[in-house]
């Protein structure tokens, strides 16, 4: 009886004994994260392998040096289909995942105070700057608008600059339209200019990239070998005056070494679907500047 008695007291002991109370824990934020994990998210945005689609096209590409001229081989259509409905399902994929890849990085400036302190070095070391896509992109702009107004830190941060120096004039109010096919050599040297007046941007750069795509097609750009023209001599149809190669000098007096590279890119037009390249007309010139690194400078 006794046995029982302890028994059933036990039990009840255990029925009316009070619940553990349960204790909340407050979700984890992104900057509850350590700061390691943080930068290495922040990483994974620096920069997207995923190209951009590129139209169907014949592309012969000539390597300019300071010796002799060099010429690669001709490439066939760089993609499988000229519209959206013609890619395949893996690189529309990549198209959208390119799209959300860049407009992240972005919005992860927009985010709070903190982050954007984090992130921006991030963003503007792995940001290509570009100028002369429109009007209101010229170097002189750039040099007013942003260079002059942006923090140090953000400004020393920048590694890639690229200029496309088109000819603009302003037309119907705002709308800036491109009319020229000659390039703007006083952009070019108006960046010179810049990157003379703002020694720290270029202490810090890493290429700087100067690329002249055509927006109307020039006969003065069309390759006749009839009449003795070679791939060559279309730079200096471009540039007859070297203004180009004057941004050496600009480089060169900073006390460190670049490579600098010429090429141009002439585009086939074909007759008839499929019926043969039957005219190659210059439609790309680029000159890239990397900055070499100390082992290239000392086998150079």
């Amino acid at each position: 009886m006794a046995d029982q008695l302890a028994t059933s007291t036990s039990f009840l002991s255990l029925q009316t004994s009070e619940p553990t109370p349960h204790t909340a824990t407050a979700p984890t934020t992104f900057l509850d994260l350590p700061v390691e994990i943080r930068l290495a998210v922040y990483s994974a945005f620096q920069k997207s392998s995923i190209p951009k689609s590129t139209k169907k096209r014949d592309l012969w590409i000539v390597q300019l040096d300071k010796a002799s001229l060099k010429t690669s081989a001709e490439h066939g259509p760089l993609t499988d289909g000229d519209g959206e409905e013609n890619r395949s399902p893996q690189r529309k994929n990549e198209s959208e995942t390119y799209k959300a890849v860049a407009k992240s990085r972005r919005s992860l400036l927009l985010t709070c105070k903190k982050v954007h302190e984090e992130w921006s070095p991030f963003f503007w070391s792995s940001t290509t700057i570009v100028l002369g896509t429109s009007i209101h992109t010229d170097p002189a702009t750039f040099e007013r608008q942003f260079l002059a107004r942006v923090d140090r830190h953000k400004r020393d941060a920048i590694r890639h600059l690229a200029y496309n120096p088109l000819k603009w004039k302003q037309e119907h109010g705002d709308h800036p339209k491109s009319t020229e096919h000659d390039c703007h050599h006083i952009g070019v040297l108006k960046l010179g200019r810049v990157l003379e007046t703002w020694p720290s941007l270029l202490s810090n750069l890493k290429d700087i990239k100067i690329i002249f795509e055509l927006k109307h097609t020039s006969e003065d750009y069309i390759l006749d070998v009839r009449r003795g023209q070679t791939a060559g001599g279309k730079w200096f149809v471009m540039d007859p005056t070297g203004v180009w190669k004057s941004l050496r000098g600009v480089l060169d007096a900073q006390g460190n070494e670049w490579d600098m590279k010429r090429s141009i890119g002439f585009t086939g037009y074909r007759c008839v679907e499929d019926g043969g390249v039957y005219c190659w007309i210059a439609t790309r010139w680029q000159l890239v500047c990397e900055r070499m690194s100390a082992s290239q400078i000392a086998t150079s």
